[in-house]
Parts: C-alpha cells; sequence; structure tokens
C-alpha cells in the first residue's frame, strides 16, 4: 500500500512539472513572438510568405491574443477583399 502512494505523489509531481513547464513555454514564444513583430504601417505592401497577391497594409492592432494586420488586395475580376494576417506570416514587399 505504501508503494502505491508514493507512485502516486510522484506521478502527481511528475504532472505539476509537465503543466508548470507547458505554461513556462506558452510564455516565452508569446514574448519571442511580440519582441520579433514588426510595426506594419499603414500603405505598406506585402505579400503572403506562401505566396498569394499583393496586399495593401490597411491597419493593425495588438490585443491579448497577439498583433493582427490588417491588409486588402484586388481578388478576381477585380473584386476588393480584405482580411486579418498574423505578422509572421506576411514579408513586406515596399514600406512606401
Amino acid at each position: 500500500m505504501r508503494l502505491a502512494t508514493t507512485c502516486e505523489y510522484l506521478s502527481d509531481m511528475s504532472t505539476q512539472r509537465q503543466g508548470d513547464a507547458s505554461i513556462k513555454n506558452r510564455q516565452n514564444h508569446r514574448s519571442h513572438d511580440q519582441m520579433s513583430t514588426t510595426q506594419f504601417v499603414k500603405g505598406w505592401v506585402v505579400k503572403l510568405k506562401s505566396g498569394g497577391p499583393l496586399m495593401t497594409v490597411t491597419g493593425h492592432e495588438t490585443d491579448e491574443y497577439g498583433e493582427k494586420v490588417y491588409c486588402q488586395w484586388f481578388g478576381d475580376k477585380n473584386k476588393l477583399e480584405y482580411s486579418t494576417f498574423d505578422p509572421a506570416t506576411l514579408s513586406i514587399i515596399s514600406q512606401d
């Protein structure tokens, strides 16, 4: 009976340490993202790192979830499109 109690205690301690490490990793990841982002400016031309059309930055905002960059572009049949992007997914093409 004593061995089971010791194993349960060790298991609980291991789970708690894993939870603490997970929280610390999320905090480090969040602060790293905040330090590495560029302050995007209205009028800059950007493109998704994975490709796609050139887009114009129309604004940005930072909240408790991180930074968001608002962009617009002309899609198929010259239809004006717009969306919000994570700055880590964008490449700056022009800063005019």
